[in-house]
């Protein structure tokens, strides 16, 4: 019996002893390193020729509307902020020749239109600024009827 009381005695610190080492036998693991993430490009936004017209057509002394077009290509929507008429002359189209594009003006001093104007990914939408342009009062008969095109170019931003 006294051998098995010293069994019994020695097991109990052997056994805790164990019972502890599974405890700490989930060791901690961390490593380090690099991974890569690249940046894409911007595309310019298309500005397309819209197939409708303002409401509101153009005649001596009047104002009408502009109606645009834009199809965004990027990975990402885009907000438009401002359409600005560039210093490229406005043209007449070729059947009425006789009416010069300068006839034509913006209604804002600076030529430039602020807006709010958003844009989902690949999406194509066509938007109006009303009463845009504006007609010289002393605009020829030769302008009944034209059609103008009015450079443009339009500043955005991601988001």
């Amino acid at each position: 019996m006294r051998n098995l009381v010293r069994f019994g005695v020695v097991a109990v610190p052997v056994l805790a002893l164990g019972l502890g080492g599974v405890a700490w036998a989930a060791w901690g693991v961390h490593g380090s390193g690099t991974t890569q993430a690249k940046a894409g490009t911007s595309v310019a936004l298309a500005v397309v020729s819209a197939s409708t017209s303002p409401a509101t057509l153009l005649y001596p002394g009047g104002t009408a509307g502009l109606v645009i077009r834009v199809r965004n290509d990027n990975h990402f929507p885009v907000t438009i902020g401002a359409v600005v008429r560039t210093s490229k002359p406005i043209t007449t189209d070729p059947a009425h020749s006789g009416c010069p594009g300068s006839v034509l003006d913006t209604t804002e001093d600076d030529d430039t239109f602020d807006v709010n104007w958003h844009l989902a990914v690949g999406e194509d939408k066509t938007f109006t600024l009303p009463d845009a342009m504006r007609m010289d009062v002393n605009a020829s008969n030769a302008c009944q009827g034209a059609a103008f095109s009015i450079p443009i170019t339009i500043t955005a931003h991601s988001g």
